[in-house]
């Protein structure tokens, strides 16, 4: 030191035993196109130690470390600050984000505490029917069929006019909708990867128990040693009182082309396509095709 005298010293350190996670809730309007949102951190403290009256910072990305390696990190120091509300402020921090809580907070040891994130209201969300076939059924030759299962998602964009916007720690979130009588009914959960502003989060919340889907192989031929032509046809029977749109999913492989098709493909990448296909209340809808492979 240039003179002597007492002075502050900070020491960091990193420390084992401190982990945290993210929960979300959306909660589904009625009709299913609007919800709200709220987000909770939840932090454990194993270290052997209790922490009073601490500043806590968690940070989100994914943090090498070697070893071991931890993808969220928990930063604590002791509180000089008067108490304010109970919440946390974002910020960008290098290729990571910081959630700082705007108060002290006790974490004793061997605790589980539970703190609120942000809540949001009003964010606009979309329904999705999804069927996707195995690949199984684009490789070898001769008929085969099965029935399948639709799959039932839901979206909603991060962004500030959709009354988000900010960057969303990995975790798992619930979906919950309501029942006639008003009851909060569990209608699913996924797991979201960090996602940042700007980007859409979709949620896989299950089957869909009206929707059922049968696929045939009709025909396949061998034209050529690498050259391959199949035909298909996906029956989508809907027993809802509402018309549905189920995007069929086709991951083909190798070099394709359709030759024939009953209703108009997209491309979705080199080795899949999809088609969007309307079923009527209450109705059915046939999807023929047939696509030539080379390998």
């Amino acid at each position: 030191a240039a003179r002597g005298g007492s002075t502050e010293v900070e020491t960091s350190y990193l420390t084992g035993g401190f982990s945290w996670n993210a929960d979300y809730v959306l909660q589904l309007d009625p009709a299913g196109q609007e919800a709200g949102l709220q987000a909770w951190v939840t932090v454990e403290n194993r270290t052997g130690a209790s922490y009073r009256e601490a500043n806590l910072l968690l940070v989100a990305g994914d943090i090498n470390q070697a070893p071991p390696s931890r993808d969220k990190m928990v930063y604590m120091a002791e509180a000089t600050r008067a108490p304010s509300a109970p919440a946390f402020e974002e910020e960008t921090l290098y290729d990571y984000h910081l959630y700082t809580m705007q108060r002290p907070t006790d974490l004793l040891d061997n605790q589980i505490k539970q703190i609120s994130l942000f809540d949001a209201a009003g964010l606009k969300v979309s329904k999705h029917y999804k069927l996707r076939a195995r690949p199984h059924f684009f490789r070898g030759a001769g008929n085969l069929s099965e029935k399948s299962k639709v799959s039932v998602s839901y979206s909603f964009e991060n962004t500030e006019e959709n009354q988000l916007g900010m960057a969303l720690p990995a975790g798992v979130f619930r979906v919950y909708g309501r029942s006639a009588s008003g009851s909060r009914q569990l209608l699913g959960e996924d797991r979201i990867g960090h996602t940042p502003e700007k980007e859409t989060v979709e949620l896989r919340v299950g089957d869909a128990f009206d929707l059922v889907a049968e696929r045939v192989r009709t025909s396949s031929e061998k034209l050529a040693d690498n050259l391959y032509r199949t035909s298909f046809e996906i029956t989508i029977r809907n027993h809802r009182d509402e018309d549905v749109v189920v995007e069929v999913s086709e991951p083909v492989g190798g070099y394709w082309e359709v030759v024939s098709e009953s209703l108009p493909h997209r491309k979705v990448n080199a080795s899949e396509l999809a088609f969007d296909v309307p079923v009527p209340a209450d109705g059915e809808t046939v999807l023929t095709y047939t696509v030539q492979v080379k390998y």
